[in-house]
């Protein structure tokens, strides 16, 4: 029984620690969110790093920011595409949502590949469901960004990203977990 609390804390305590900083220490800018997320990964997985710890550290640090840089860069191309090449040439509702992507589909996808860089992961079907599956509720969460504050969205997007992760990197746990039932 213990076991099962104690995997269940492991999973669930990085993406509620996640939120909690974010609610509690809103005058942070995001860039601060960034590295705090990308060092608490590693610190609370660090037994599951392929590298050094420091190494680890870093490399999570850099990839995180490349992952937002990438992002942005994403972002800012669908923006000239909206803005200045085809806003007369197709409808308007359509591109109103292509904030999505670089927040919901790109950063994810990103993510999930630059943590394998850094975590032992076994890219098995459940790799895939998590995955996939982040992505989906991100997307919904960027449907309904009318009715969430803007910090609201990152709190729900480190909640989902570390929860994924963590579901990720435990999931050889989880698997005997679940068989034992």
């Amino acid at each position: 029984m213990n076991n099962k609390f104690l995997l269940l804390g492991n999973i669930v305590f990085l993406p509620i620690l996640c939120v909690l900083l974010i609610f509690f220490f809103k005058t942070f800018i995001d860039f601060q969110f960034i590295i705090t997320f990308a060092l608490l990964i590693i610190v609370f997985n660090k037994n599951k790093i392929k590298h050094r710890f420091i190494w680890s550290l870093l490399y999570s640090i850099i990839l995180s920011f490349l992952v937002l840089t990438l992002s942005m860069a994403v972002g800012k191309v669908i923006y000239i595409i909206k803005d200045e090449l085809f806003i007369d040439l197709m409808s308007n509702n359509f591109f109103k949502w292509l904030h999505i992507i670089p927040k919901s589909i790109v950063s994810p996808l990103l993510m999930f590949y630059s943590y394998k860089l850094l975590f032992k992961i076994e890219k098995v079907n459940f790799f895939k469901v998590v995955k996939w599956s982040s992505v989906f509720v991100l997307i919904l969460f960027g449907l309904t960004k009318a009715f969430f504050k803007n910090e609201c969205l990152f709190m729900s997007w480190q909640f989902v990203m570390a929860l994924a992760l963590q579901l990720i990197l435990y999931q050889n746990k989880l698997n005997v977990f679940l068989k034992s039932k």
